[in-house]
């Protein structure tokens, strides 16, 4: 009945007692009716007229940036031979560790960005060798949450990065060596670094 004009009720009805006084062929079939001329809504024409929403495509996540090192060269610093790192004395290790040993300077450079912890470490070591003091401690942070090294995108790049610093020749001539501090000053998160005794004293 494709084509055609839709049935009404009573046409429906006729229908139905048609249907009922023929035996179907296939009887596990349920038969098909005539469509009924139903009357739109509002509310039926709103839901046919109204087009699927599709959520939009979700942006890929951006990769993030792992923080590439800051080896900026040093001012003021001379080429030449430069005297090698010596380990922390065990003993003096110890007194540190267990408060019997004097620290005589505290930086603390976690959180900022890497330029900034470079320069105000060298500042710091300075000024240090310049006031005749022995072991400073040197806080860089472990990075073990978002917020530690949140300027650098990287979790404990100073963390990292400091050693490699304090490694380089143009801090040989402040710096006779560094080891990580006992956990009773940070453990991984610090160092105890020994000043060199300025050549002008």
């Amino acid at each position: 009945m494709s084509g055609g004009r839709k049935l009404t009720r009573e046409d429906q009805a006729l229908w139905n007692k048609v249907l009922q006084s023929v035996t179907p062929r296939h009887p596990h079939l349920p038969a098909a009716g005539p469509e009924l001329d139903v009357p739109e809504t509002k509310a039926s024409r709103g839901k046919r007229m109204a087009a699927p929403k599709t959520a939009p495509p979700a942006k890929p996540a951006k990769p993030v940036a792992s923080a590439a090192p800051y080896f900026p060269p040093v001012s003021g610093s001379k080429a030449g031979s430069k005297p090698t790192l010596s380990a922390l004395e065990p003993r003096q290790k110890k007194r540190l560790a267990r408060g019997r040993a004097e620290i005589d300077g505290r930086l603390d450079l976690h959180g900022m960005r890497q330029s900034t912890a470079f320069h105000t470490l060298i500042g710091f070591l300075r000024r240090a060798q310049a006031q005749n003091m022995s072991t400073v401690l040197v806080i860089t942070g472990k990075g073990s949450s978002p917020q530690s090294e949140g300027h650098d995108g990287e979790r404990g790049v100073l963390r990292r990065i400091v050693p490699q610093w304090l490694s380089r020749g143009e801090f040989r001539d402040l710096v006779i060596g560094f080891e990580p501090a006992s956990r009773r000053h940070g453990g991984d998160g610090a160092l105890y670094v020994r000043i060199r005794r300025s050549r002008q004293t």
